[in-house]
């Protein structure tokens, strides 16, 4: 006999059709089909995983919600920004496509049995929706399909692609889903979540807005990838003529800002109101309203932008047999801050208007303490890691790696200036971490599949799952602990910041904090 591939209930004698979910079976496969199915197999268990993280990279913030993935690793598709996402096998067949607003059998055993809340999920090659801590329905059964989909930042609506025409659907009343359009080639809600954006293979972008269901969009002759203000509003992409465009959608415009050097990056403040570039070897800003102007010439690659003060770095035009060379740019005059064989800004996390940078020569490196026009010498003790300025731009976190493969932390006081580094902790197994209200959060301790999460050299707790998300909304740090990978629960725990440990619930499946800060699990 037969099971079904979706619910693996017994199917009768000679029957291809499930009872229990209603579900088609698959024929009999050959080898050769075999192996193809089993690779979507395993797409279909590593997009779970990717799920679980909620699609976020190592480190994404938005809106004063945080959230990082100490260990994952995990891709995404979207050009715009990030969201909580499923996403299927890319070059499977799709079958049994069933947008419905329930599928279940009497017994609903073909359903999670974690009490969720507004929570996007799969399970048996179904796509659910929790709400209100009730049981999912299951409104997709792609068994082994190319399918995407996101959830917008109060689960009010799904929006989802299957062979490139995306869908959007209204999870708070029991209606079918409503096609937007064909030819999808990206789509992603804003960071804000407000608004879904979308580029078609027609040339359109599209913005879809949420609370109206207004859906506004642009032709542009463009193949490039684009990048959105939080609240979706406006759109930079470059069209293949190399002008870089703004695509105003509130007030129905597209302004042609200016051609760039395609080796240096632009840098955008959050709303539009600012853009910085590099053309023919000059730094230009171009405000909102205004004429581009030019602001520093002999320049080489922008570095960064501290947009409230309106001071950049830029390093110089490249010369063979001369040294690199950083300069910052304040108050219209420009200043060089650093120069060697090669000069970096240390760190992955370090913007703004204070620098950690490396004067790097022989293979031994030198490192300065930038801010603005004044750069001061300062030792380490070794060589930088990972480097972050808090936001106050008075302290300084980092880590050096040492002989043994490990990882010791420090942090600096710069608000005058350099000062004698504190030691946090050491023999830490990961050179990374997250700084949070001036407090180090990182992990430690890593066996097997979990690690100890520490806060200040402080245990906050342990047993904490590789894959799954750390997250704060301001009240605390949630996690999930003591999972149990036969079995997909854990405990949701909350670190407050009175130095408690609140558990929150047992048998936990996964969790999320939405975009308004509220608790989803």
């Amino acid at each position: 006999m037969k099971n079904c591939p979706k619910c693996n209930k017994q199917l009768n004698d000679g029957s291809d059709y499930c009872e229990n979910c209603k579900m088609q079976a698959q024929p009999e496969q050959t080898s050769s089909q075999q192996t193809i199915n089993d690779s979507s197999t395993v797409k279909q268990k590593k997009t779970k995983t990717a799920f679980i993280c909620a699609a976020i990279a190592a480190v994404a913030v938005t809106a004063g919600v945080l959230c990082f993935v100490l260990f994952a690793n995990n891709g995404g598709e979207s050009e715009a920004s990030s969201a909580s996402s499923v996403a299927g096998g890319e070059d499977s067949a799709v079958s049994d496509i069933r947008p419905t607003t329930d599928s279940r059998g009497d017994d609903g055993d073909t359903l999670p049995d974690a009490d969720l809340s507004d929570y996007l999920y799969e399970k048996d090659f179904g796509v659910y929706l929790s709400k209100n801590g009730k049981q999912g329905f299951e409104f997709l059964s792609v068994p082994f399909g190319d399918y995407r989909v996101i959830i917008n930042k109060d689960g009010s609506q799904l929006v989802y692609r299957i062979k490139n025409s995306l869908y959007v659907m209204d999870t708070e009343k029991d209606s079918e889903a409503v096609l937007l359009t064909d030819g999808v080639i990206t789509f992603d809600f804003c960071d804000d979540k407000s608004a879904l954006l979308f580029r078609t293979d027609s040339g359109e972008i599209c913005r879809y807005k949420c609370d109206t269901a207004e859906l506004k969009k642009v032709s542009i002759n463009a193949n490039s990838n684009y990048s959105a203000s939080q609240d979706g509003s406006k759109v930079s992409i470059t069209d293949s003529d190399g002008i870089l465009n703004i695509i105003d959608f509130d007030n129905d415009s597209t302004e042609k800002i200016d051609s760039y050097s395609k080796n240096s990056p632009i840098f955008t403040s959050d709303d539009y109101s600012q853009i910085y570039y590099v053309k023919d070897n000059t730094v230009y800003r171009k405000k909102s309203g205004c004429e581009s102007e030019a602001l520093a010439s002999g320049a080489g690659v922008l570095q960064s932008v501290d947009f409230e003060t309106g001071t950049f770095y830029y390093s110089g035009i490249y010369k063979e047999d001369a040294p690199n060379e950083l300069y910052c740019c304040k108050d219209g005059k420009s200043v060089c801050v650093a120069s060697s064989d090669r000069v970096y800004i240390a760190g992955e996390n370090i913007g703004g208007e204070v620098l950690v940078v490396c004067e790097e020569k022989g293979g031994s490196c030198e490192y300065r303490l930038v801010r603005g026009a004044s750069s001061e010498k300062i030792d380490f003790g070794g060589k930088i890691f990972y480097a972050q300025i808090t936001e106050d731009k008075n302290r300084l976190y980092y880590s050096l790696k040492q002989e043994d493969e490990t990882y010791t932390l420090y942090t600096m006081d710069i608000s005058g200036g350099a000062s004698m580094p504190e030691e946090i902790d050491s023999g830490i197994n990961n050179g990374k971490y997250i700084i949070k209200d001036g407090k180090m959060l990182y992990s430690k301790d890593n066996e097997g599949l979990s690690y100890d999460l520490y806060i200040d050299g402080e245990k906050i707790d342990g047993n904490i799952p590789y894959g799954h998300a750390v997250m704060y909304n301001g009240d605390g740090i949630y996690y999930l602990t003591d999972y149990d990978d036969s079995v997909g629960k854990g405990t949701l725990k909350c670190y407050k910041s009175d130095g408690k440990t609140e558990t929150i619930a047992e048998n936990v499946h996964s969790f999320d904090i939405a975009q308004s800060g509220e608790l989803l699990y």
